[in-house]
């Protein structure tokens, strides 16, 4: 049987980050979280049918919101557009 799945995420994430400077224009930013986000899962025709099946992680079923943790990471390739110049703090 073939049907369209709904997700709903709701959540919070608290993160930090840092920036390193490689010249006026260029930068990299490195960030990482931690948080809880709050899903839940519904049939678009039919919100009243039930479906479940074992994810890689977590187990997936509808009509139920489930907890799960959230950890936030990655970086970031930054380009300033205008001419102005950026003054940063020398390191």
């Amino acid at each position: 049987m073939t049907f369209p799945l709904r997700k709903r995420v709701i959540g919070a994430h608290f993160k930090a980050a840092r920036q390193y400077y490689v010249s006026n224009r260029f930068w990299l930013e490195i960030y990482l979280g931690i948080g809880l986000n709050f899903r839940k899962y519904t049939i678009a025709n039919n919100p009243r049918m039930t479906y479940q099946v074992n994810d890689l992680f977590t187990p997936i079923a509808t009509n139920r919101t489930e907890a799960v943790p959230a950890l936030p990471a990655g970086f970031r390739i930054l380009y300033r557009l205008d001419k102005l110049m950026v003054t940063h703090p020398k390191r």
